[in-house]
Order: structure tokens, then C-alpha cells, then sequence
């Protein structure tokens, strides 16, 4: 490769990440946080991740606490994927390595969910990290690669429990390319090693089994064809037609298939990581869950695209009509313009108020959060807080103490005696009620 031609590359691939920068960190702190993303930025992490709620309090804490700062790790993590599947695109196809980066930096719904403090962005580049690997390890067993997998593998469970549905797509790929000798691959090994920390962590706290059976359960509810069909769409757009297009298009593309070549085993583990993921897909029918399935759609279309079009008008066509409906379903959503759903800039236009409202009638109040309004009040009220439920059971708190209450409108008419003798600030759909003891 010519170096003119190296540095046009890497112009490119700049270009790419500066566009994956731009739409996923531009107007980050524009919407206030929802319930999962408070808690992530509260540090709550069990049983959905470990290191990531970590990141968002540490990134809080360097940044100051604001929305900007506890999303910005998982923006950050859906920046790095575009570099991590320019990387991948190379070890399958160098001809399609650039296309994937602009195709990943534009994904819908890894733009939409990089700029909230969900937890599933982190996930997926990890997948793709450890795709990266499990390629590279094909074409060279080094100490590096091995090492490099090894980590990658180590970190998913960490990242999100749901990782157990990748890791059984990878299992499925070592029974077919070993015709069920799976334990004869050191891949399979690595595999059980870097679930022996996480195995350990669980045994230590019995009480979470608990919390992982219920996510599991919660997961396994079937979905409506219809409304799996939308999330496919508001996910990937055309984009996803054309990726399935290309997972039958390996799948039927040779009559007799060579496992011993690379190439082949590439495109079996491709085959075999959609299929898998997919289907756990159907059984989980959230949103943020669909970024599991990013690098394979990703690829797969553009494989399709690549080297199943013959013609380069055929392929312009086909990227200009995917970048048109990416940028489409991306502005679509209140993400970028939140101010069209109030309810998206309640608690940041509010928060401020509600906060040195309770500041300025007491000096020490006890702060009682009505559970309703979820962990998004208890990150917004920036002090210690109760449960509302100890002071609806204990009266007797009021004969000894100021209290503040934040509660919502239907928690207030169900409780409207209890409250009779509180003063009541309305603040759109909150309220900040105030008791004052006489003593």
C-alpha cells in the first residue's frame, strides 16, 4: 500500500470518528436522565453491570455531576466502536473497512443509546472487541491474541449480564467449526476462565441470584411480531434488509463448506453470532437491547452490499438510501430535540428549584422521596433521602422532626388526609410538600 494512499485511509477513518463523536457526544446533557440511566449515574449496579455505573460516577466526579458527565463514558465507548470495526472490517475484507466505519458512526440505535447512560452501547463494543480477537485468533494463535481475547472475554460479563447470550452464539461456532470437540479449542477455555471472577463474585452475595433469575425471566416473555418488526426498523433502518440479505447469502453460498479455510470460518462465526443474538433478541423485545446485534448487522450488510452488488452504482445507490434513513430515524427521535416531550426536560428545568426550595425551609429537613418518581428524583435531589412509605407508616416522625416531601400528584390524592396539614409547592407534575414542627 502506497503511503498516499495509507494517509487517505486514515483521513477517512478520522472523518468517521469525528462524525461518531459528533452525533453522540453534540447536546449530550440536553434531556434530563430517565430511571435506569439515574441509576446508573448513581452507581447502582447489580445484576445488570458492574464496571459501568463505576465509569459514570467516576466521570461525575471529574466533570461535575450533570447529565453530560454520566453519559459521557457510554458515548465514549460508541466513539471507540467505530474504530474497533474499522479494525474488524480489515481482518475480514480490507474493501469494506472504511464503508463499516461510516455505517457504525451513523447506526441509529447505537447513536441514540450512546448518548443516554444505559449500559448496553459498552456491551456491544465489547463484542466487538472480542469479534476482533476471535478473528485475529483464527489467522494467528499468538501470545497477544490470546491475551487480548482473554481480556475481552473477562470484561463482558462485568459490563452487562447479557453478555450470556453472546458468549452462547461463540459457544455454538466453536461446536461446529471442532464437530463437537469444543473442549479441544483453547477459545473454549478462555471462555470458562473469564467466567470464574464473576462466578465467585455471585456465590459471595446469595442474594443477587436472586436478581439474576428475575432479569433472565423478565427476558424470556414473548413479544408481539408487529412491534419487534418497529424496533428492528427504528434500530437499523434498511440497513437491517440488507444485513439479512447477507446472512442468507453466506449461508447459501457454497454447497459444501471447507472449514479448515479461514475465510469459511469467518463467515460461519458471522452466521452464527447473528442467529444467536437475534433470536435472544426476540425473546427480550427492548430497544437498548438491540445494540447487541450492531456489528453483525453492520458487517453483514455491508458484506451484502460489497460482494453480492456487482456494480459500483448499485452499491452508491444502495449507501446513499441507508445514510438518508439513518439520518432520518436519528433526528426523528426526541434524543436530539428532547424539548419536544416536557417530560424529557422536567427535572433539568426543575431540579434547581425543587432542591432550594427545600433548602430555604429548613435547615435540616428529613427528605422523604415518594418511590413513584424512581431514581431519577433521588439523583436530581441532590440530599440524603428517605423512603416516603417509613413516614406514611410512622406518624409519629412529624412529633420530632421537619420533614420535606417530594412526591407525584396521584401518590398526593391517595395520601390527601395523611398531607392535610403540609404546605404544598406545585411544580408541574411534582409536588414538594413541608411540615413544619412546632417544637
Amino acid at each position: 500500500m502506497s503511503v498516499k494512499l495509507k494517509n487517505k485511509k486514515i483521513i477517512f477513518l478520522l472523518m468517521a470518528v469525528f462524525l461518531a463523536g459528533f452525533l453522540r457526544i453534540s447536546f449530550l446533557g440536553a434531556s434530563s436522565l430517565e430511571n435506569d440511566e439515574a441509576k446508573t449515574a448513581l452507581g447502582v449496579d447489580f445484576p445488570h453491570s458492574f464496571l459501568l455505573p463505576t465509569m459514570s460516577v467516576l466521570s461525575q466526579d471529574i466533570f461535575g455531576a450533570s447529565e453530560a458527565a454520566a453519559r459521557l463514558p457510554m458515548a465514549l465507548f460508541g466513539v471507540l466502536a467505530v474504530y474497533l470495526i474499522y479494525l474488524l472490517g480489515k481482518e475480514i475484507d480490507e474493501r469494506f473497512a472504511l464503508p463499516l466505519a461510516f455505517l457504525f458512526a451513523a447506526l441509529p440505535v447505537n447513536v441514540i443509546f450512546s448518548r443516554t447512560a444505559l449500559l448496553d452501547v459498552p456491551l456491544s463494543t465489547a463484542y466487538i472487541f472480542v469479534l476482533l480477537f476471535f478473528i485475529k485468533y483464527e489467522k494467528e494463535q499468538s501470545a497477544k491474541n490470546i491475551f487480548l481475547l482473554f481480556l475481552g472475554l473477562l470484561s463482558l460479563p462485568f459490563f452487562k449480564i447479557q453478555a450470556v447470550y453472546f458468549l452462547a452464539s461463540l459457544f455454538v461456532y466453536l461446536l461446529i467449526i471442532t464437530k463437537g470437540f469444543f473442549w479441544r479449542d483453547k477459545r473454549f477455555i478462555l471462555m470458562v476462565l473469564a467466567f470464574v471472577p464473576f462466578f465467585f463474585y455471585v456465590l459471595s452475595q446469595p442474594q443477587q441470584l436472586y436478581d439474576i433469575r428475575s432479569v433472565v425471566t423478565e427476558q424470556q416473555k414473548s413479544t408481539d411480531v408487529i412491534n419487534f418488526a418497529k424496533l428492528l426498523w427504528q434500530s437499523w433502518g434498511i440497513l437491517f434488509l440488507f444485513s439479512v440479505l447477507g446472512f442468507f447469502s453466506l449461508l447459501f453460498s457454497r454447497k459444501e463448506l471447507d472449514i479448515k479455510k479461514q475465510e469459511t470460518r469467518i463467515n460461519i462465526l458471522l452466521i452464527t453470532v447473528f442467529a444467536v443474538v437475534f433470536a435472544s433478541l426476540f425473546s427480550s423485545p427492548k430497544n437498548h437491547y438491540m445494540t447487541t446485534l450492531d456489528a453483525p448487522v453492520v458487517i453483514l450488510g455491508a458484506w451484502f452490499i460489497f460482494k453480492i452488488l456487482k456494480t459500483n452504482f448499485l452499491r452508491t445507490v444502495a449507501l446513499v438510501l441507508i445514510f438518508i434513513n439513518f439520518f432520518y430515524l436519528i433526528f426523528l427521535t426526541d434524543n436530539f430535540s428532547p424539548y419536544k416531550n416536557p417530560s424529557r426536560v422536567f427535572w433539568k428545568n426543575n431540579a434547581a428549584a425543587i432542591n432550594s426550595e427545600i433548602k430555604n425551609f429548613s435547615g435540616n429537613p428529613i427528605i422523604f422521596l415518594d418511590t413513584n418518581l424512581s431514581f431519577t428524583a433521588k439523583w436530581y435531589i441532590r440530599q440524603e433521602t428517605r423512603k416516603l412509605d417509613q413516614l406514611l407508616n410512622d406518624k409519629e416522625i412529624l412529633k420530632d422532626s421537619d420533614v420535606a416531601v417530594v412526591l407525584d400528584a396521584p401518590t398526593l390524592e391517595q395520601n390527601k388526609d395523611f398531607f392535610a396539614d403540609f404546605e404544598k409547592n406545585n411544580f408541574e407534575n411534582v409536588f414538594v410538600l413541608e411540615y413544619k414542627n412546632d417544637k
